[in-house]
């Protein structure tokens, strides 16, 4: 259970800190993390980084797709920790 906490944390802080550069780079208009690179962070443990990084750095709210995949990897993530914690 500890080290699918620390997978999470890392991969949250990871993606968190990625969604700050792309929404850096959005505003200076310089080349974008492709939007495939910034769903497959979340999809791999890092659903809490990048809904953090949407809310905080007001980045990709309004893609529905994002918004969606975020949500479900997130809730996903959590089944997963509940699960690990009553069984393992």
């Amino acid at each position: 259970m500890i080290y699918y906490l620390l997978a999470v944390a890392f991969m949250s802080g990871l993606t968190f800190t990625v969604y700050g550069i792309d929404k850096y780079k959005a505003v200076k208009q310089k080349h974008r993390i492709k939007e495939a690179s910034l769903l497959l962070m979340a999809v791999f443990l890092g659903a809490a980084g990048a809904i953090a990084g949407s809310i905080i750095f007001n980045h990709k709210t309004q893609k529905l797709s994002f918004t969606a995949i975020n949500t479900l990897s997130f809730s996903a993530h959590l089944l997963l920790g509940l699960w690990l914690y009553f069984n393992g």
